[in-house]
């Protein structure tokens, strides 16, 4: 696949259906399409980036934002289709959507991943997330604790809870 054509950018309604599916191809437990919608409606709490190959969807990003103080954000679901893994779209679209938290000078970006899916749980560290708790038999099809990750965005690499030394907490 040419990486050159590879673009990164804001989702839009014509999106739904392919992100919807996408969800599905590779989760067990997908967003559903009514809340792929309410996300993409609800600017104030959501945001949804894209990653096209010209008229091709290769992955989505949601994430849910919480305008407390201090703000903060979850990464609530990132899917690259089957097809396009290992090119480095994971990692373009996490990287856009962590300049686009610090421009809305969001705080921390927390995460659950699967205990399992190392490849994902590789890229958050190289990106500097650490872990910070886990929850036990958090995900279904099949049964699997989920990993509580964080990483702080207020210019230190790391995350608050565990002092950016990469030492996680039991929760």
């Amino acid at each position: 696949m040419m990486q050159n054509n590879q673009k990164i950018r804001p989702a839009n309604e014509a999106d739904l259906t392919a992100i919807a599916s996408l969800e599905a191809a590779c989760f067990s437990l997908p967003m559903k399409k009514e809340h792929l919608v309410s996300a993409l409606a609800d600017q104030t709490f959501h945001r949804i980036l894209v990653c096209q190959n010209d008229e091709t969807l290769l992955g989505h990003l949601v994430l849910g934002l919480y305008p407390t103080l201090p703000p903060s954000a979850d990464l609530l679901s990132i899917a690259v289709s089957p097809e396009a893994r290992g090119g480095g779209i994971g990692e373009k679209m996490l990287k856009e959507a962590l300049a686009l938290l610090q421009e809305m000078e969001v705080e921390s970006l927390q995460l659950e991943v699967r205990r399992s899916n190392l490849p994902a749980r590789r890229l958050y560290e190289k990106l500097g997330f650490c872990e910070i708790g886990r929850r036990k038999d958090y995900y279904d099809n099949p049964k699997e604790d989920a990993v509580l990750m964080e990483l702080s965005l207020g210019g230190e690499k790391g995350c608050v809870f565990c002092a950016n030394s990469g030492a996680g907490i039991q929760l």
